[in-house]
């Protein structure tokens, strides 16, 4: 019974990490377009999100590499 109980909290904290890499993820790549982008505003010479997922996925695993693909 007990463990159940962990394996459910283990998958919801997942689910937690994965949405917190896409929001991450996100965030750090509609500021480096704001912020880094030539005039077109298509194309940063830089993308400091790469950087984030790559942490991110050194850090926890391959198992948030769905946060950093949605």
């Amino acid at each position: 019974m007990e463990q159940a109980h962990r394996e459910r909290r283990g998958g919801a904290r997942r689910v937690l990490l994965i949405l917190l890499m896409a929001a991450v993820y996100f965030v750090l790549g509609i500021t480096s377009l704001k912020l880094l982008s030539f005039k077109s505003g298509s194309a940063a010479p830089i993308w400091p999100a790469t950087g984030a997922a790559i942490a991110g996925l050194l850090l926890a695993g391959p198992r948030l590499w769905p946060g950093v693909f949605i």
